[in-house]
């Protein structure tokens, strides 16, 4: 209660923005994992086989962002701009997954275009991670 406080007195316009922006961004991630399994096993009907691949792609791309990509951009861009940057590529990449899914006949769930796009769509999100503290 005391943060929320802080946060809404003194006009502190900026702080509750990126109070809000922090929070969606880790929900939406928590979301996209949370649900991942059966959104592929639903909407592409993906194999535990291929949704391990596609998992797997995801945690690398993570860690590769979070150690390679992320400082490299603090040090070039400053804190700020990484983290905007970060919040673009999670809002490009649920875009693409929602394109990616409407973009074919949903009805012939082997041959749909978003289970081949769906491992890119991965790790761009999983780039996006960069965003976060």
């Amino acid at each position: 209660v005391g943060t929320v406080a802080f946060l809404v007195s003194g006009g502190r316009v900026y702080l509750l923005s990126f109070a809000m922006m922090s929070l969606a961004d880790s929900f939406s991630m928590q979301l996209f994992v949370s649900v991942l399994r059966s959104f592929t096993l639903v909407a592409y009907d993906f194999s535990v086989e291929f949704f391990a691949v596609s998992v797997t792609a995801f945690g690398i791309s993570v860690i590769g962002a979070s150690v390679f990509l992320m400082p490299t951009l603090v040090h070039r861009l400053g804190e700020l701009w990484t983290m905007r940057t970060g919040y673009a590529l999670s809002f490009l990449a649920l875009l693409a997954f929602g394109f990616s899914y409407y973009a074919d006949d949903r009805s012939r769930k082997e041959t749909h275009i978003g289970r081949y796009l769906f491992i890119p769509d991965a790790v761009l999100f999983a780039i996006g991670a960069i965003s976060g503290p």
